[in-house]
């Protein structure tokens, strides 16, 4: 009988996850294999960018990207939603609601 072709099998499952970087590494080998994989990837950030001592510090302030969509494309959404059919005015005044409200508030602090 031949032998199995199978690179992963369950006992490396981890280890090949930590390698592609779906896990964190947990020895030198795996982090040596992710880092030869995504040796010629560009990260394309700097500085300017993140500032984590903001983010810990809960100065960081999120900005609101808002999109506007073509009626046709919100035509399509609507159609998708009901079956086909298009979907009561009342209806979409909540859902637009609902989704300015969601930004309002800053998230991760708790109201006192």
């Amino acid at each position: 009988m031949g032998e199995s072709k199978k690179i992963i099998t369950e006992d490396n499952f981890r280890e090949w996850l930590a390698s592609t970087g779906n896990l964190f590494p947990g020895n030198k080998s795996e982090l040596n294999r992710f880092e030869k994989l995504y040796s010629d990837f560009d990260y394309h950030l700097d500085e300017s960018c993140v500032d984590p001592f903001a983010i810990i510090n809960g100065d960081f302030i999120p900005k609101r990207i808002k999109i506007e969509l073509q009626n046709s494309d919100n035509d399509v959404f609507k159609m998708a939603a009901r079956n086909l059919e298009h979907l009561p005015e009342h209806i979409l005044s909540k859902l637009k609601k609902n989704q300015d409200g969601l930004h309002s508030k800053k998230k991760g602090i708790s109201e006192q």
